[in-house]
């Protein structure tokens, strides 16, 4: 017989907070924290009384949660501004900076950009923003290590360049066959431009 189920009318904050305590042993602060807000939200949809304070769960290390060390949006592009302007030296190191900033500029994890491989890339014409001129975007597709799902990142036309400039470098030292499978941002061991045609010597 299937076990009867009755809807729950009040959890006491003394469950939640008793949850959170065995998380904070367990866990990083930063998964406490997040479990904190979404039962906080849950408690506030659904009209409960909540006397939690974070600190009281967290009392250490607070204030390196609220205080992470993200990068402004202004910082940011000064970043790719600084990144860009060495690689117009020409030198394919700078170069490949350029590529690894602009992709974890949209998103991708260290881990990630790592796993990339050519075949990763493709582009397709797109329309910008709001002028709504026609582009050649570049578009990764991978899968996450952390999600786990399909992802598709869709790039501006300025970094969209750099991806062009960067993958006809690797045409140019890569064999034709194996670029496809070839790593995305290989990790040359040369302070000079390889004479490579095989990924696998990298």
């Amino acid at each position: 017989m299937a076990p009867e189920y009755r809807s729950l009318d009040y959890l006491p904050d003394d469950a939640a907070r008793k949850h959170l305590s065995i998380l904070r042993r367990r866990c990083r602060p930063r998964t406490v924290l997040v479990a904190y807000l979404a039962l906080k939200n849950l408690y506030a949809c659904m009209g409960w009384p909540w006397s939690i304070e974070l600190r009281q769960i967290l009392p250490e290390g607070i204030e390196k949660l609220s205080d992470a060390a993200f990068l402004k949006r202004e910082e940011i592009e000064k970043v790719l501004q600084y990144v860009e302007e060495k690689a117009k030296t020409g030198d394919f190191i700078d170069l490949r900076n350029v590529v690894i900033a602009y992709l974890i500029f949209y998103g991708l994890r260290p881990a990630d950009v790592t796993r990339l491989r050519v075949e990763n890339v493709s582009f397709r014409k797109v329309r910008e923003g709001e002028t709504g001129e026609e582009y050649e975007a570049c578009v990764i597709q991978y899968m996450p290590c952390k999600k786990g799902r399909p992802t598709t990142k869709v790039l501006s036309r300025r970094a969209s360049i750099w991806l062009q400039r960067w993958l006809g470098f690797l045409e140019s030292i890569f064999n034709k066959d194996e670029l496809p499978f070839a790593p995305l941002i290989p990790s040359f061991r040369a302070a000079a431009p390889p004479n490579v045609k095989s990924w696998r010597s990298v």
